[in-house]
Parts: C-alpha cells; sequence; structure tokens
C-alpha cells in the first residue's frame, strides 16, 4: 500500500470539497481518502489518499482525465505538491 500526500491551492473549497467527493466515487483505483484544509486560508487544501501501489497512484495524478478534471474543479495545477509514504507504525490514544 502506498499513502500519498497532496497539497494544493483551489480557487474556492465550498465549491471544490463536494466535487472532489463525488469525484472519489468514481476512482476504482483510491481505497482511501481523507481532506483537511488550512485554518487560516481554507483554498489550501491537504488529501492524504490510499492506493494499492505507487504506480497507480503515480498514473492516476498524471492522466490528463484527471488534471482536466482538477483544472475545472478550480485547483491551481502549479501549485500541487504530492509526496509517496509508506506506514511505519503509529498509536492513538
Amino acid at each position: 500500500m502506498t499513502t500519498m500526500l497532496f497539497t494544493c491551492r483551489v480557487a474556492d473549497y465550498e465549491a471544490w470539497r463536494p466535487r472532489y467527493e463525488a469525484a472519489m466515487q468514481h476512482v476504482s483505483d483510491v481505497r482511501s481518502w481523507r481532506v483537511w484544509h488550512d485554518q487560516d486560508d481554507p483554498n489550501l487544501v491537504v488529501i492524504v489518499e490510499t492506493y494499492e501501489s505507487r504506480q497507480v497512484a503515480e498514473q492516476l495524478l498524471a492522466s490528463q482525465e484527471i488534471q482536466d478534471l482538477m483544472a475545472a474543479d478550480g485547483v491551481d495545477l502549479s501549485s500541487i505538491q504530492a509526496r509517496y509514504l509508506d506506514e511505519d507504525g503509529g498509536g492513538s490514544r
């Protein structure tokens, strides 16, 4: 499993969020997702998505269809930063 930590800037968080949720219902390659937005700048978004592999995540993010959808939803494509992470344990209280 690979976790992608994804940050980007959106034009309008309130308009973008329901469109992202709707899109995630149709992306079969994503296993799970969570979304945060900055408390001081709600248009700065952090997303954590889980995939079977890094290759699957990279292919999806690089696809022209996804790039076009993100742009149409108000994502500033030049602001995208993606990191690929392996889980290394954790805990909760």
